[in-house]
């Protein structure tokens, strides 16, 4: 994918399903260290390879300028109500690890239902989270609830945009021009992570914890920004990515 040829033939990677690529990421994984199973890699380390494997190579693609479609079945769960009651939650059907990971990627978390009318069975695309479904947006203003389509959800989302241009005043780029990149000394990350640290912190003390939060899924384990070595220099521009985000 990193090729030019592949880059002009291909937009999208759609990855199908994204429950089996992480059983293939921890196959990898244990190949790599000989063993049958990934817990039989001493002290957690497996898992925490296996995270920033699948993190790493997702974030590729992104970076790559693909477009990226995750898809999963779904799961049912039975949870208990404030009154006692039971109800059925829908979510991905994804281990806690790789689901952590694939929704700081995506922009959109969309659930495929149907619904039957007058004998008619109609398909759409629920895109807001619900006490009974796991959903959700980067758009403040997509429709919660979307003809199920490519076109459809192509103009749902430009209109989300129009409100977001309308309501929020937010300026909307049509195009994106490819730069070369160069790597910057590890001393200038720092210096940048510690700028974007003292400007969260001081706007909410509680961006401490989602940082911190960021921090252990992209390195597999909790560690302090100052705990990052040159040698993770690749990683630690993750973390600024996704604190720019914040």
């Amino acid at each position: 994918m990193e090729k030019a040829e592949a880059r002009e033939m291909f937009e999208t990677i759609i990855i199908d399903t994204v429950s089996i690529a992480w059983d293939l990421c921890e196959q990898f994984i244990c190949a790599q260290n000989g063993v049958q199973k990934i817990s039989d890699i001493p002290w957690g380390q497996g898992y925490s390879s296996c995270k920033k494997e699948f993190e790493s190579s997702l974030r590729k693609i992104t970076q790559l300028g693909y477009g990226v479609v995750l898809i999963s079945h779904n799961a049912t769960r039975i949870e208990k109500t404030a009154d006692g009651s039971e109800i059925e939650v829908i979510s991905p059907e994804l281990p806690k690890r790789a689901a952590e990971i694939c929704n700081g990627i995506v922009d959109i978390i969309g659930y495929i239902g149907n619904e039957y009318k007058d004998g008619v069975n109609e398909r759409y695309l629920y895109t807001r989270e619900t006490p009974t479904l796991f959903a959700g947006s980067r758009f403040k203003y997509l429709a919660p609830k979307i003809p199920f389509g490519y076109n459809e959800l192509v103009q749902a989302i430009s209109e989300a945009i129009d409100k977001a241009e309308q309501l929020d005043g937010i300026t909307v780029v049509d195009k994106k021009e490819d730069t070369i990149e160069v790597k910057r000394s590890f001393e200038e990350v720092q210096k940048e992570a510690k700028e974007l640290w003292d400007m969260l912190i001081k706007r909410d003390p509680e961006n401490a914890k989602k940082i911190m939060k960021k921090v252990e899924i992209i390195f597999g384990r909790p560690m302090k920004l100052s705990e990052i070595t040159e040698d993770q220099q690749d990683l630690f521009e993750l973390v600024i990515s996704d604190m720019k985000t914040i």
